[in-house]
């Protein structure tokens, strides 16, 4: 008899739109470097795309393929090659798309049963409903994979959770019910488009009537940058969620960096001569996505609007049309700015040019792949959303994380009708968010980009490789493991402060030899003497503990103690400052504490990762002694 495989065998169904293939296809390597052996399954033009990706991986002795499935663009009446969301002709066209995805699931099935080894489990994009069943037909999990954040997601589960949207009209402001913090927006904001058509919500509702038989959920963003949204959506799905991101940081080598999918439309190498000629921060980069359409009228304003800023920029145009082309050159306009600016027609290699010290601000559509790569390399951004879940990702960033400003679009457009609106952004629009977001002096804009340097941090720390507690602390902290000799340490000089449980013992020791204390009661007398310290002596800060423990049992208990609030109560007790520089130094090293200290054991992706890993091993483990006792 052959033994079972004890490696995982992930197959993916990512949705083919570039802002979701793109973090599937990086998770999908993730897995493989953990051992895992993962199928993508992908159209003809997707496949294509990502096969030199794939290719190195494979190089790499990674355990990784792309399988091809064919859409029907010919039954459903869509023209031949629509093999992606970025060539539909316009946005009515989406619910024949979605009739074409539905015809994959018998070919898909096929497909799937010839695997060797069987799959494990499924990771599909939230629009694949129908993998909910193959799943369940297969005995594994389905893992829901979403492509914002999870801010949007739990904005989208207060919104169909309310009676209130319903009588809502599409331009009138209202207020987020039950949210962590204030958000006020549109209806039409919140559906990013003017318009559903009721063949596309049915699409909608089945695929969330799928995705409650899940098993859980996968969301391309990390903990620390959404913490309470992220607990709040958790709350509400009641199933699992693994955050893994953002997994741009992913990609180390450079080849993968330039082509995440297409293939950039500029050499690396002269991207990066350009680059290294600028001034750190000072270049102003402009990339609005893989589907969004430039009328040539709007097109224009945005070339002025950049010229007229004197402001470095790098400018990637998709749909350079021929009246575009006609103007550019009767007017010279690439001449006109050549010293300071330069336009390239196609995909930008997006990584590589955000991760450049010279780039100091971006303009986005606000799609949600670009929202992380520009947060995990600390890039300001001029937010210009334009449909789908990019304006409630514009309030995200702007007044949530206070590190973007706002170009002024308040209305979504109709994706393929871009030619018959005027021009939504003006020039004077587009200089007055550059020069806003780019000025050196000002105080908001320098907060804006220490905010944005902060979560970058934050973000390289969610994606770091498992580093062992005392191997990061060993060159300021020493951890014995046993009996402490408690007098000769408390009567050394270099002491300064004592986090005790209040024994009596050690109260009086702490008293003895002139050290305050930090007070962690747990049970017994130890309440008692946490009140001498604090409010008799005054030589002690709470720790925040009420209850007592039940001695015993504090394995059974949450933690009753966050890493905050030791760092709150430690650093009270050690401020040694003048007030008014301490308040500002301390809030300084609070933050970047809690950047170094986010994971005990190691970034909070990484560890997500061998998370999931387990979870699904003991999933198939107990399923197959399930089998062998029937």
């Amino acid at each position: 008899m052959v033994a079972p495989s004890t490696e995982l065998h992930f197959v993916m169904f990512p949705l083919m739109a570039q802002g979701h293939i793109v973090p599937m296809v990086d998770i999908a390597r993730i897995l493989a470097e953990k051992g895992a052996t993962v199928t993508i399954f992908a159209t003809p033009l997707v496949a294509n795309r990502f096969r030199p990706v794939i290719s190195r991986a494979i190089e790499a002795k990674l355990k990784i393929q792309i399988l091809e499935l064919e859409l029907q663009v010919a039954k459903v009446g869509l023209p031949e090659g629509c093999q992606s969301f970025e060539k539909l002709p316009s946005s009515d066209s989406s619910a024949k798309l979605f009739a074409a995805m539905d015809l994959l699931e018998q070919p898909a099935e096929d497909l799937v049963r010839k695997l060797s080894p069987p799959p494990d489990c499924i990771i599909s994009d939230f629009l694949f409903p129908w993998t909910t069943d193959m799943a369940r037909r297969f005995n594994i999990p389905r893992l829901v994979f979403h492509g914002p954040g999870c801010f949007w997601l739990v904005c989208m589960h207060a919104v169909f959770s309310s009676d209130k949207f319903k009588t809502i009209k599409l331009e009138e402001k209202f207020m987020l019910p039950g949210l962590p913090d204030q958000v006020e927006v549109t209806k039409l904001q919140i559906t990013g488009t003017k318009e559903i058509k009721p063949e596309q919500m049915g699409f909608w509702v089945r695929a969330t009537e799928a995705e409650k038989a899940a098993y859980g959920t996968v969301v391309h963003t990390f903990y620390e940058l959404e913490p309470e949204y992220v607990k709040e959506y958790s709350k509400v799905k009641d199933t699992k969620v693994w955050c893994i991101g953002p997994v741009a940081l992913s990609n180390k080598a450079n080849l993968d960096i330039a082509e995440r999918g297409n293939k950039a439309a500029i050499n690396e190498h002269d991207c990066l001569k350009w680059l290294d000629e600028k001034e750190p921060g000072s270049v102003f980069y402009v990339c609005l996505g893989s589907i969004t359409r430039l009328s040539t009228e709007q097109a224009i304003e945005i070339a002025l609007g950049l010229e007229s800023t004197n402001q470095p920029f790098l400018w990637f145009l998709r749909n350079k049309t021929q009246e575009l082309e006609k103007w550019f050159s009767e007017v010279g306009f690439e001449e006109r700015v050549k010293d300071r600016g330069l336009i390239v027609h196609g995909w930008a290699p997006q990584i590589l040019i955000l991760s450049h010290c010279a780039v100091g601000g971006f303009l986005t559509h606000c799609g949600w792949n670009s929202t992380l790569e520009g947060v995990s390399f600390g890039v300001p951004m001029v937010t210009w959303p334009h449909f789908a879940d990019q304006f409630l990702n514009e309030t995200f960033i702007v007044e949530i994380l206070k590190i973007g400003v706002r170009i002024g679009v308040d209305i979504p457009e109709l994706y393929g009708e871009e030619d018959k609106l005027e021009a939504l952004v003006k020039k004077e629009d587009v200089k007055r968010a550059v020069e806003c977001l780019m000025d050196k002096e000002d105080k908001e804009a320098k907060q804006r980009r220490k905010r944005a340097r902060k979560l970058a941090e934050m973000a390289k720390r969610a994606m770091a490789e498992e580093v062992g507690f005392e191997e990061r602390v060993k060159d300021r902290g020493l951890i014995v493991h046993g009996w402490a000799p408690q007098i000769l340490i408390l009567s050394h000089r270099a002491v300064g402060g004592f986090l005790t449980h209040c024994g009596w013992n050690s109260t009086l020791e702490g008293v003895s030899f002139g050290v305050p204390m930090v007070t962690w009661p747990h049970f017994a007398d130890q309440f008692l003497n946490e009140t001498f310290i604090v409010e008799i002596l005054k030589i002690g800060v709470r720790i925040g503990v009420e209850i007592p423990e039940l001695y015993g049992e504090e394995d059974k208990l949450e933690a009753l103690v966050k890493k905050e609030d030791v760092k709150r109560a430690v650093e009270c007790l050690m401020d040694k400052e003048d007030k008014e520089a301490k308040q500002r130094r301390k809030r300084a090293r609070k933050l970047a504490e809690m950047a170094k200290r986010a994971m005990a054991e190691g970034g909070s992706s990484y560890v997500n990762v061998s998370s999931l890993i387990q979870d699904i091993t003991e999933f198939r483990n107990t399923q197959r002694l399930n089998r062998l006792h029937v």
